[in-house]
């Protein structure tokens, strides 16, 4: 895993995982900021404790996994036997998020609130299929070719582009 800080609060991790047998990640209950979860290679099984009945969730390569702001209950990420895995995770603080999309006046957009419950309530959740401009993008945020601050830079202006795809794509979803 490596992660990498954009800004306070803005962040991009890498995650690379390379199984012959089962390992499986055990989460308790936990507040999480929004994140957007794209599968590269391989597979992930998400199995979602919360509810009286155990309910699975599978995201393969090309699709994406979302979780708005507030709490993500007892859950577990299984992957067996999913040969390489790789994925590229972009996590924004509720503020960082509101500096991006508010208006002058500092309002939400309407159709984006889902995206921030109080911490205390339950995360909001969404598995989608990921365009082609937003692999694009992340190939690009794969290949920087930079180093140091410009790498920083770049990569910034890069997730802020994949941001700007995934925030109309919400609001298209949640229009009235």
């Amino acid at each position: 895993m490596q992660s990498i800080w954009l800004r306070e609060g803005f962040y991009l991790l890498f995650e690379k995982i390379q199984t012959q047998d089962r390992l499986l990640l055990d989460f308790r209950e936990r507040v999480m900021p929004l994140t957007w979860h794209f599968i590269l290679t391989g597979k992930q099984k998400t199995v979602d404790f919360s509810s009286s009945r155990e309910a699975s969730t599978s995201i393969n390569k090309g699709n994406f996994f979302l979780h708005g702001r507030g709490i993500l209950d007892h859950n577990t990420e299984d992957f067996t036997n999913v040969g390489p895995f790789f994925s590229v995770t972009i996590q924004v603080y509720a503020r960082v998020l509101r500096s991006f999309v508010s208006d002058p006046s500092g309002e939400f957009p309407q159709e984006l609130k889902h995206l921030l419950r109080p911490v205390e309530r339950p995360c909001y959740k969404r598995a989608g299929k990921t365009s082609p401009m937003m692999y694009a993008l992340l190939q690009q945020i794969l290949q920087c070719p930079y180093a140091g601050l410009t790498k920083r830079m770049y990569l910034e202006s890069k997730a802020i582009e994949l941001l700007a795809l995934l925030m109309e794509e919400e609001a298209i979803i949640h229009r009235d």
